[in-house]
């Protein structure tokens, strides 16, 4: 058995052997291509020097003699950048068409044409270990060797990663820095390194770039990344919330919601200041691996570890949420990192509360309220207040604070000793009878040392996944208030009327102010309809009953 991020990384050494199955493409024009140029060598209206010490404008278009010196006083215009750009596409696809000899996936031929792109022609050819491996179809020395190229370190790491892209998740990250030191938010971002290693192809997309792009060009990734810079995000990328959220959101591109995390702290800072052990990298990869477990999906993994602008910070969280309740942000919690875990979920099986400890300064940003699509997978047990509390997986022990990393979508374990339900496992999926299900479950005083059923509490019930934000209906009190021996019983439909998986979270707020939450998952199997038709003839009526 191996874990998801194993078998990616295995997918990552053993695709490039496999594409030479592949079928050849003649490729006039590449809409990959155009994209991953774009990504990647950004706009530039004035005239450049490169990582290779080659002037260049706009898309990475070398400058010729011949051709206007394009300054702040007199930049390049839009549609000159795109005629550059479909040149020079041009120019690369014929170098590779004639260059290359064996035939070439769609993946593979975008990873050399754009090294032709940002080199050119004859520096291809000069190179002799990823020449000689193109030549002779040896495909798995090709990304070594896009890698061992000197200069632009992280797109000739995206090139190999996209030589053998095919099949597998695709994550953006949103940097703020142009800087290409190995650091978090930057171009060569450990962000972008540790997706890797989850088995995920990464590139990047500076502020600007960001904020231009579309929904549509958001929803071709499987995860979006939002990195934090030393406590800084760029304004742009936050502007744009209103066109990627959606995306992510299941509500513009997309069919359904992503898996979605939110981190109240540092991780890639920590792993580039003080090193890696201790859970930091843990987080970045399951975190990776969670958002991108809903196929045909946008995930998002959202760094935020210091202050911005709370209002827009708050106005894009909600963007990201359909449940109940309301955000409310602490940008200055104690720094002494004492935390817990208090959820699970298959990805997060190497994440415990002591790889979370010990950061030097575990926490940076906490969220006392949040919406109840979300459930808080970490909290912060040594703030002032404590409005959430928790069963850590790994130990069986309460834990109660503010949360600092939340999670929401599909399959999220959570579990409580305040909170239970006759006959169902938390961690086992419940399989549907019919369409419709219905939970029960009674509520102990957290606040009293021996088990006393909880009465006249009203208890939030939260649907997520293929039936989100499902309407249900309470008894025996259509209020959601327990009756005296702490019981409710919550029942709703799969409206959907199709096969997939749901969540039910269940919470309260007890005396103490805290809240205390469970969750239980609902698999809904292939949907029995009967169908009932009569027939009348002159003579007899015939009924006919379908089941499908």
């Amino acid at each position: 058995p191996t874990s998801s991020g194993a078998m990616r990384t295995c997918v990552l050494l053993l695709a490039a052997a496999a594409a030479a199955h592949a079928c050849c493409i003649a490729m006039t024009s590449s809409p990959l291509l155009a994209d991953f140029a774009r990504a990647w060598a950004g706009e530039h209206p004035t005239t450049y020097t490169d990582e290779m010490g080659a002037r260049r404008v706009c898309y990475g278009h070398p400058q010729a003699a011949a051709d206007p010196i394009y300054t702040l006083l007199r930049p390049a215009d839009a549609q000159t950048c795109q005629t550059y750009l479909d040149a020079d596409l041009q120019a690369a696809i014929t170098c590779v068409q004639s260059a290359v000899t064996p035939e070439l996936n769609t993946h593979q031929f975008v990873a050399v044409a754009d090294l032709v792109l940002s080199t050119n022609c004859s520096y291809l050819r000069a190179q002799a270990w990823l020449f000689a491996s193109l030549q002779t179809a040896n495909w798995s020395t090709v990304p070594s060797a896009i890698m061992s190229l000197p200069g632009n370190a992280p797109r000739r790491a995206a090139e190999a990663g996209i030589w053998v892209a095919a099949g597998l998740p695709r994550a953006l990250v949103g940097v703020t820095s142009s800087s290409t030191s190995y650091g978090n938010g930057y171009i060569g971002s450990i962000e972008m390194a540790y997706a890797s290693t989850a088995g995920i192809v990464a590139t990047y997309a500076l502020p600007a770039q960001w904020a231009a792009m579309t929904a549509k060009q958001f929803a071709a990734y499987d995860l979006l990344i939002i990195a934090d810079a030393n406590g800084y995000i760029d304004p742009q990328i936050l502007g744009n919330a209103p066109v990627w959220a959606p995306v992510v959101m299941g509500r513009s591109q997309r069919a359904a919601a992503g898996n979605r995390v939110l981190f109240g702290t540092d991780p890639s800072d920590h792993i580039w200041s003080y090193g890696v052990p201790q859970g930091r990298g843990d987080v970045l990869t399951s975190g990776f691996l969670f958002a991108t477990a809903q196929p045909g999906t946008t995930g998002l993994f959202f760094i935020l570890n210091a202050a911005q602008d709370m209002a827009a910070i708050t106005g894009i969280l909600d963007l990201l949420s359909e449940g109940g309740n309301q955000w409310s942000c602490n940008p200055d919690p104690p720094c002494g990192g004492s935390v817990s875990l208090i959820a699970n979920h298959s990805s997060f099986v190497s994440l415990t509360t002591s790889g979370l400890q010990g950061w030097q300064c575990s926490v940076h940003f906490t969220f006392p309220q949040y919406r109840s699509d979300w459930y808080p997978l970490g909290v912060a047990t040594d703030t002032t207040s404590h409005p959430t509390c928790g069963t850590d997986p790994h130990t069986g022990l309460n834990a109660c604070g503010e949360s600092y990393l939340l999670v929401a979508g599909s399959a999220v374990v959570v579990t409580s000793k305040f909170i239970t339900a006759p006959g169902r496992d938390p961690t086992v999926p419940t399989v549907a009878q019919n369409n419709s299900v219905s939970l029960t479950i009674t509520l102990m005083d957290p606040t009293l040392s021996t088990p006393t059923p909880l009465a006249n509490t009203t208890v939030t019930f939260t649907v997520t996944g293929t039936n989100r934000n499902a309407s249900g209906v309470c008894t025996p009190n259509p209020l959601c208030t327990t009756d005296s021996n702490g019981t409710i019983a919550y029942t709703y439909n799969n409206s959907a009327d199709t096969a997939g998986q749901d969540t039910i979270g269940v919470s309260f707020v007890d005396s103490a102010g805290s809240r205390q939450s469970a969750t239980y998952q609902i698999v809904w199997p292939n949907v029995t309809t009967t169908i009932t038709t009569t027939t009348t003839s002159t003579t007899s009526t015939t009924t006919t009953t379908t089941t499908t």
